[in-house]
């Protein structure tokens, strides 16, 4: 009966260490899990954040050149206004032709210093979520891709805030 008892109590206490060894080694694997997808997960957040942030300093930066321009066209129109005065028709002419060139070369370059903002705001957001995708896959997380639109003066863009999955 002893002898029956001995191999009992052996056998249990051989399937008690398996369990704690094993079991345990299964817990932690689960725990890092965890821990990896809130990491990942607070990373998106972060992520989102400054590409939200650097959206809104861009609508700041261009409504500010937006501003700039528009007294700048005031000012030449204006100018226009002040022609009539000018009795030489011919003179009239060349003059309002000067001023109304100079206002279209202001809205050319008002077009190109949106057109600037837009292209780096997209290369800088694309690049932190280029970073934070290789990050994911590294832990086998897949980030995607949602693109929202965001208009910036005149101009309608694609960024690409991140979603995980």
């Amino acid at each position: 009966m002893f002898k029956g008892l001995k191999r009992l109590m052996f056998m249990v206490f051989i399937m008690v260490s398996i369990l704690v060894v094993f079991g345990s080694v299964a817990f932690a694997g689960e725990i890092g899990t965890a821990t990896t997808n809130e990491v990942i997960m607070a990373e998106i957040d972060k992520t989102n954040d400054y590409i939200y942030k650097e959206i809104e300093k861009t609508k700041e930066v261009a409504n500010m050149e937006v501003l700039n321009t528009s007294k700048k066209i005031q000012h030449e129109q204006s100018k226009l206004d002040k022609l009539d005065n000018i009795q030489d028709d011919r003179v009239r002419q060349i003059e309002k032709n000067k001023i109304n060139e100079k206002i279209q070369k202001l809205e050319r370059e008002l077009d190109k210093t949106i057109d600037k903002l837009c292209e780096r705001l997209i290369k800088k957001t694309d690049k932190k979520v280029e970073e934070l995708i290789k990050k994911a896959n590294k832990y086998n997380i897949e980030i995607v891709k949602e693109y929202i639109e965001v208009t910036i003066y005149n101009k309608t863009i694609l960024v690409d805030p991140c979603c995980a999955h």
